[in-house]
């Protein structure tokens, strides 16, 4: 629960950052971009788990594009990260962008990834706990995070409660108990 986060920040804030400090970092070569836009694309396993979790659709990142749009103006350059990079050259294939570079697991590692999100200016994630925590050290950080709404297929207890932090914008994932599909 992101209250637990919240309340364990002061404790885990220093740690986080000694950590990331040491990762290897791509951050260099998007420093120059004047915004910088990271999408999240999580396919991997979640493709197995259609019934459960699910995997987010074109729609989704197409409906949180348009909220930064709204939100930040013209978005300009888009890093993609992802750990199926078929999947999300399908996704990328449906949105209406042309200047972007997708990173694959293959040219960022999971921290690496994590390191790349907490440094973006507007983050879209996917529907996972690496997205989460990516947005939650953006969000500290003053960026816009935009999250699914709800996050996973087959919500029970306070699953969305939890995942649902207070500054965080959502859309609709597409996602839905009573629909399979998409």
């Amino acid at each position: 629960h992101w209250k637990y986060v919240e309340k364990a920040w002061s404790l885990i804030e220093p740690e986080m950052k000694v950590k990331l400090k040491s990762v290897k970092s791509h951050s260099a070569e998007f420093a120059d971009l004047k915004f910088h836009t990271i999408i999240h694309i999580r396919g991997g396993d979640f493709h197995d788990e259609s019934t459960t979790t699910g995997v987010l659709s074109a729609d989704y990142y197409i409906r949180a594009l348009d909220l930064i749009h709204k939100r930040c103006g013209k978005i300009g350059f888009i890093l993609f990260l992802t750990d199926d990079v078929e999947f999300a050259k399908l996704i990328i294939s449906k949105l209406d962008i042309v200047n972007y570079r997708i990173m694959g697991p293959q040219e960022c590692s999971a921290w690496e990834a994590l390191l790349l999100m907490s440094e973006a200016k507007c983050l879209v994630t996917a529907n996972s706990t690496l997205s989460w925590w990516g947005a939650f050290l953006a969000y500290k950080a003053g960026s816009i995070c935009v999250t699914p709404d709800p996050w996973h297929r087959k919500v029970s207890g306070n699953s969305e409660i939890a995942l649902g932090y207070p500054g965080f914008l959502s859309v609709d994932s597409g996602l839905s108990s009573h629909i399979l599909g998409k």
